[in-house]
């Protein structure tokens, strides 16, 4: 089964499905309190094992998807944005690998 993402309201959203791994929630707990890149909040979590489903629900970020924002931009914003990603996957490439979680 796909993962599924469901806006709950009240700006939550919940993740499920088969392929979804309690670890992206750990890891983004992680992102949060080690880098100053905006993630979502984890609110709760659950695996249901007669299903073999995990459950994630997250609050829901302010702002735009930019798969849909992008084309509506000029180049020097979309450079902008390719900056801001770079400095995003440097502050990630420094996380320590053998954290708590061993990511």
């Amino acid at each position: 089964m796909t993962p599924v993402v469901v806006d709950i309201g009240d700006g939550l959203l919940i993740k499920y499905g088969r392929r979804v791994h309690l670890r992206e929630a750990e890891a983004t707990k992680l992102i949060a309190a080690q880098t100053s890149i905006p993630v979502a909040t984890v609110i709760a979590t659950l695996y249901d094992d007669a299903a073999s489903t995990a459950y994630i629900v997250f609050t829901k970020l302010p702002g735009q998807s930019l798969s849909v924002l992008l084309p509506t931009l000029d180049s020097e914003s979309q450079v902008a944005i390719e900056e801001d990603l770079k400095k995003i996957n440097l502050e990630l490439s420094s996380l320590d690998s053998y954290a708590p979680m061993g990511l």
